[in-house]
């Protein structure tokens, strides 16, 4: 009976194990998995046990970018020097950091944004997406607390920015063959000064400014 439960035990993956064979999985046979059941007798386990964890493949694979995510801002969140940051250093720290953590596995990165590439919000993201927003809301109403952020009218488009902004450098980052990353850093840069030009107290602000003082002392002809 020991020897029987033992062998079981050993049957039994963990949400991380499952998330490693479906990547080697995918990398190995150039495809994901036919089914939950093709896959679970690949890796010898049974469908409820695979089930104990995920209700289908595409929710692993949610889950697998979404939990990438998580670990980066919990990482931030326990760095002390990053709540003193400002929000544009926060953005920089969560781009680098985001991708330092994908670069582990690159492979399987190139290979599923390879097969997404016609998608502009590719459906694999939509968990992560939403735990990007979420992070991002809140460093935006931090900036709008602190005046780097300028609360417009359409300001609440900011999160769907970033987001296309991440895609952006994302698509770069899996075509990027410079040494160490050093393209992809750059593009993280400018993308991200290039945001906070945009959404900070800068020039469209005075356009603002001066249209609404001309149309409120404009003189009219007759």
């Amino acid at each position: 009976m020991e020897k029987t439960a033992e062998k079981s035990a050993k049957k039994k993956l963990s949400k991380e194990q499952l998330k490693k064979a479906y990547i080697a999985h995918v990398l190995l046979e150039d495809k994901e998995p036919r089914s939950v059941f093709a896959f679970a007798k690949h890796n010898k386990l049974t469908e409820e046990e695979f089930y104990g964890h995920y209700n289908s493949l595409e929710s692993l694979e949610r889950a697998l970018w979404a939990d990438w995510f998580d670990e980066v801002t919990d990482m931030l969140h326990q760095d002390e020097t990053f709540a003193a940051y400002s929000m544009r250093e926060k953005v920089l720290a969560l781009y680098y950091s985001l991708f330092e953590k994908l670069r582990a596995n690159r492979s399987y990165v190139i290979y599923r944004f390879g097969k997404a590439k016609h998608e502009p919000d590719p459906q694999f993201l939509r968990a992560m997406k939403g735990h990007f927003k979420i992070f991002v809301d809140g460093l935006i109403n931090e900036g709008k607390a602190t005046g780097e952020v300028m609360d417009r009218p359409f300001a609440s488009q900011y999160v769907q920015a970033f987001w296309i902004q991440f895609l952006f450098v994302a698509h770069f980052w899996v075509r990027d063959e410079s040494e160490g990353f050093a393209k992809t850093d750059a593009a993280i840069e400018k993308s991200v000064n290039l945001a906070f030009d945009l959404i900070g107290n800068g020039p469209i602000d005075r356009i603002i400014d001066f249209a609404k003082f001309f149309l409120q002392n404009s003189q009219r002809p007759f």
